[in-house]
């Protein structure tokens, strides 16, 4: 194996069901899956262990939140992750990012190989109190050896943020909030994605039309290789607050849920049907 690709399940078994569809079609490497499921209904785990079994390189490790703060449950599950990671590359994934592209694994590792890269992935796109000159944990590629080499730092939350009632003055205290800081103080080189929100970039969606979620490129190409639905604690509260309509807003996210699996599984459909991925062609 050369990648250990590492997820957290909270009640999002239906993103994680299409997620593995999307590696098994779309990556090229050999690869490995581990979910820690943190402590999902019983119908939600149950709903998990049935899509597991139909990839036998793929497993769930089962940690009860006790009485965590939800980003910093999140945390711990994902540093308990990594700690299980024994491959040259380690992918963290939220439950609800898909990979759109033939090969992606391909792209990311030869990119992370030629520029000497610790980590790449996404951009908090939408969020102004986070660096978007980092990778936020949607989807994220670590070098192995190197994230060893900062001192594999935590993932977790500064705790005083994750409790703080004005918590917008400190995001960037966030998830992997750690690893940025050692990165820049022990230079060592990270990418990002080019990224838009369709929710302010609704002309420029191509791929997910009428459907608020954040897509990613590689720098200066319009091949998408990846989206976020963004269904979590902040972008997840407010995504629909400014959508007139007169539908309820759990219908309008259950609708646009929908919409946004189906169209992804008919891009994975298409990417798998290639003989070889698209070239990745420059912006004009």
């Amino acid at each position: 194996m050369e990648i250990t690709i590492l997820t957290v399940n909270y009640n999002t078994s239906h993103f994680i069901e299409l997620m593995l569809f999307s590696f098994s079609k779309l990556t090229k490497r050999k690869w490995k899956m581990i979910i820690c499921d943190n402590g999902s209904k019983p119908e939600d785990f149950l709903n998990l262990r049935k899509a597991v079994q139909n990839y036998q390189n793929a497993e769930i490790i089962v940690r009860q939140q006790g009485n965590d703060q939800p980003s910093i449950a999140h945390g711990k599950s994902i540093d308990l992750l990594i700690s299980k990671a024994d491959t040259s590359y380690f992918l963290l994934m939220d439950a609800d990012c898909i990979f759109l592209r033939k090969y992606w694994d391909d792209d990311i590792i030869n990119e992370m190989q030629k520029g000497g890269y610790t980590l790449l992935g996404t951009p908090a796109v939408f969020n102004i109190y986070k660096p978007i000159d980092f990778p936020e944990v949607y989807a994220t590629m670590f070098d192995a050896q190197k994230y060893k080499e900062l001192g594999s730092p935590t993932l977790c939350p500064d705790e005083n943020w994750a409790n703080s009632d004005n918590g917008n003055s400190l995001e960037q205290k966030d998830t992997g909030w750690l690893v940025r800081k050692e990165c820049i103080r022990q230079n060592h080189k990270f990418y990002v994605f080019d990224g838009i929100y369709t929710k302010h970039n609704y002309i420029k969606s191509r791929y997910f039309p009428g459907i608020y979620c954040l897509e990613f490129f590689m720098k200066g190409t319009d091949e998408i290789m990846c989206s976020h639905f963004g269904r979590g604690s902040s972008e997840g509260k407010w995504k629909f607050d400014d959508m007139r309509s007169f539908i309820p807003k759990f219908l309008l996210r259950k609708r646009q849920i929908s919409k946004w699996i189906r169209l992804s599984k008919k891009i994975i459909e298409k990417q798998s049907r290639l003989r070889e991925p698209k070239p990745l062609i420059p912006l004009t």
